[in-house]
């Protein structure tokens, strides 16, 4: 019994400050009617110590607060109006929390699938709803090198100017939100991935907004199979695929002139792969998302002109 007493004292003495470091600040309760806010329990549109007050209060019984203002006391969302909602109120107050924890519908991941989900969840979401997001994205030769009977026949200057083209870096645009479906198309891939294990690294911060920052990192991939996460994820080619589409010899007729072209493929690879968000607790969104991965194979081609 003298434990339980001495847990009252103290929870006694936490109350007794917190409403003294309000009443010593020569704040006034006051009342108003207007649309009900998370903490905002005198409906002046202002979260701040004077809310805070009004809980205390109503939790030691010396002014009840009418019905329609449980629930906007309840800025913790357990159920039970107390000092714990008046300090949450008071961290929102002085900027030590981004929002109310009544707010948050996605719960922080507790492992690698868990954060994996956070992913999948809100590309469904995305998905689903309008406005849409569209990825941004970039391709980048590393090198090139020109070989066959068309090219031998350029001049050096000429065949420099199309080495610089093929190496030029295009650039598409950040990720933003539109307001058409038709952006769904550019959205990434719903890849049915939920073992964090395909993953090379996966890791979660919690910002100093609230928000959650994810990063996916992707393990490099040699000749990919169909089913490889990177495959899957970026919606790009295998290395079956690849093979098929490049390796298919090509004719075609200019009058007199028959021109043929052979593609060879040699190995494929994927490095470097990342998937990078962050995600608004509140709503499940993507606030914002990135994905990059770096592509090289190496081919030969021979173009040959018959006359």
């Amino acid at each position: 019994m003298k434990e339980v007493r001495t847990m009252k004292n103290i929870s006694k003495r936490i109350l007794a400050l917190l409403m003294s470091l309000i009443i010593a600040a020569g704040l006034a309760m006051t009342a108003g009617a207007s649309e009900a806010v998370y903490g905002d329990l005198n409906g002046d549109s202002k979260i701040n110590s004077i809310d805070a007050l009004i809980i205390l209060r109503h939790n030691v019984q010396i002014e009840t607060l009418p019905d329609e203002r449980l629930d906007t006391a309840d800025v913790n969302g357990d159920g039970k109006i107390n000092s714990l909602d008046a300090l949450e109120i008071l961290m929102f107050y002085v900027g030590k929390l981004p929002y109310f924890s009544r707010e948050i519908t996605v719960k922080a991941p507790k492992n690698d699938n868990e954060i994996l989900a956070l992913y999948n969840n809100a590309l469904t979401k995305a998905r689903e709803d309008i406005p849409a997001y569209k990825l941004a994205f970039s391709t980048k030769a590393t090198d090139v090198k020109l070989s066959g009977t068309l090219v031998d026949g350029l001049p050096e200057d000429k065949l420099a100017e199309l080495k610089q083209d093929l190496l030029k870096e295009d650039n598409y645009s950040n990720i933003f939100r539109q307001d058409t479906a038709n952006a769904m198309r550019n959205l990434p891939l719903l890849s049915g991935i939920t073992d964090a294990s395909k993953f090379k690294s996966v890791s979660y911060e919690r910002l100093s907004t609230g928000e959650y920052s994810v990063m996916l990192k992707l393990k490099d991939e040699k000749n990919p199979k169909a089913d490889s996460a990177v495959v899957k994820l970026f919606g790009l080619p295998d290395y079956e695929t690849m093979v098929k589409s490049m390796t298919e010899e090509t004719s075609a007729s200019t009058g007199k002139d028959e021109v043929s072209m052979t593609t060879k493929v040699g190995d494929m690879y994927y490095k470097n792969g990342y998937i990078s968000f962050v995600l608004d607790p509140r709503t499940g969104e993507f606030v914002s998302i990135d994905m990059s991965v770096d592509m090289s194979f190496t081919s030969k081609t021979a173009i040959a002109i018959i006359l």
